[in-house]
């Protein structure tokens, strides 16, 4: 190994150890292109997010043309699945999906199956996987296990989120949501309505067959 070689390695070596996990800011706001592969079948939507760690809530909007497992899976809306769809975690830490424009709603997780919004330093136990470039800009990878996927999460040095990638261990399944870095308001001022649960959620979500959810998204 030359000189010049082992300076640039020890160099890397002494800038990847002062790297240190990200924190989520405590609210932000941010859109979104999104891609599913399922098995290969494969979705697309536009959308945003919307997050408060203080009201231990989040909120995703998938807009109208979504093609969105949750929410057609859902069936609230058989004349218009694809119509404007949002994703709540609730403070009450129940996730809830509905059509907000024909008010209609379903629980799909209760309390005690464990689906709520991300904590502040959800990624503080993940490693450093290295740098990709996401229109123009560098954005540090890092990434973690979980029960049943690994999640990385790209993120500038500024902590504009850049990608977040999902691949399950346990099945043909990834998701990417890109980021639209320039959409990016970070601790934004919130109104708590936002994350307030419709009055017309009370039943609980019913579900799909595979072929059913075959035969509803086009691809």
């Amino acid at each position: 190994m030359t000189t010049t070689t082992w300076l640039l390695s020890f160099v890397y070596v002494m800038l990847v150890s002062s790297l240190q996990p990200p924190l989520l800011p405590p609210a932000f706001f941010v859109s979104f292109i999104e891609n599913f592969n399922i098995d290969g079948l494969k979705m697309q939507n536009n959308g945003s997010w919307t997050y408060s760690f203080q009201l231990n809530s989040m909120v995703y909007d998938k807009f109208e043309g979504q093609i969105d497992i949750w929410c057609h899976l859902s069936n609230l809306h058989p004349e218009d699945r694809s119509a404007h769809c949002r994703l709540l975690f609730a403070n009450d830490k129940q996730f809830y999906i509905f059509y907000p424009e024909i008010k209609k709603c379903c629980i799909q997780c209760e309390k005690d199956q464990h689906c709520t919004a991300l904590k502040q330093t959800w990624l503080s136990n993940s490693s450093y996987i290295g740098d990709l470039h996401f229109n123009g800009t560098i954005c540090h990878g890092w990434q973690i296990k979980g029960a049943s996927t690994t999640d990385t999460w790209y993120v500038t040095d500024k902590g504009v989120p850049c990608q977040l990638h999902t691949k399950s261990f346990r099945s043909d399944i990834a998701h990417n949501m890109t980021f639209n870095q320039n959409s990016f308001i970070n601790n934004p001022p919130l109104d708590p309505t936002i994350f307030a649960v419709p009055n017309y959620c009370k039943e609980k979500c019913l579900y799909l067959s595979r072929d059913d959810i075959t035969t509803l998204v086009q691809f």
